[in-house]
């Protein structure tokens, strides 16, 4: 399904950023950058939207884009706002693509928070035929 293959690049993203910036586990900004991209452009094609379990996925990736925009302190406030804006967007596709298979009247909530530190987003859905 999409979902798994979804799923599956949002691993992949993941394990590279991580091994790309060595022991500190954070890739270069242009690496994120490239990333970022390329998340987003899954997310754009993920018409069907994601389930939890791929969203939980980019999630992780798109976490670690962060992690890797936050760390790079060579870099100006105009290139980090831009980054910010970016992983806004990219925050805001992803709870899109999950909202879409929430079913009315429900919520989904998606995790990569461990030891204190990571990302969550929570979506709801209303049911417009109870209001």
């Amino acid at each position: 399904s999409s979902s798994e293959s979804l799923s599956q690049f949002g691993d992949v993203a993941s394990n590279i950023l991580k091994s790309e910036g060595g022991g500190a586990g954070v890739a270069s900004a242009e690496v994120a950058d490239q990333a970022a991209g390329a998340l987003g452009n899954a997310l754009d094609a993920a018409t069907e939207g994601v389930n939890p379990a791929a969203a939980k996925s980019l999630l992780g990736a798109a976490t670690s884009v962060g992690d890797s925009f936050s760390s790079d302190a060579s870099t100006s406030s105009i290139a980090q706002g831009a980054r910010s804006a970016q992983l806004r967007v990219l925050f805001s596709k992803l709870g899109s693509a999950l909202l879409q298979q929430v079913p009315a009247g429900s919520t989904s909530t998606v995790s990569t928070v461990e030891g204190g530190k990571g990302t969550a987003i929570a979506v709801a859905k209303e049911d417009v035929a109870a209001a």
